[in-house]
């Protein structure tokens, strides 16, 4: 039962010393539509989508056409993923990273968004400006 609730905590990635009281704290709420998120731009562009958050269990092939991939890092693994994804939205890396130069080479906006698997859900129409370093988030798909 501890293993679970620890399981439970949120945890960021590089521990501050100045800023101890994040360990633990509660997760941020979903950004409402509307919203405009800063982000660091890794691949020029501008796409609109709905929101596929990506995990280790979710299937290849779960990842509709047209889709903005939401993921913690792009790895080798993911990379097929890019070929059917309208944009891609990253927590963590930067110009030089393969996801990056994988999205540029293809042509796919994507930017850097740190908790973004947080802030965003599946479903959520998002536009990602890799111009300008921003996510718009759009609204809810249509039924």
């Amino acid at each position: 039962q501890r293993w679970q609730l620890l399981q439970r905590l949120s945890v960021p990635e590089a521990v501050d010393p100045a800023h101890l009281e994040v360990i633990g704290a509660a997760p941020r709420q979903s950004a409402a539509v509307g919203v405009r998120m800063e982000a660091t731009a890794v691949s020029a562009g501008t796409a609109r989508g709905p929101v596929r958050i990506w995990n280790a269990t979710r299937p290849v092939y779960d990842m509709p056409a047209g889709s903005v991939l939401v993921c913690a890092s792009l790895d080798t693994g993911l990379t097929p993923l890019l070929l059917r994804a309208a944009a891609v939205v990253v927590e963590r890396g930067g110009l030089l990273s393969h996801g990056a130069i994988v999205a540029r080479q293809l042509g796919i906006p994507a930017v850097v968004l740190a908790g973004a698997r947080e802030l965003l859900h599946d479903g959520q129409v998002v536009v990602v400006d890799g111009d300008c370093g921003c996510l718009l988030c759009d609204g809810e798909p249509a039924p």
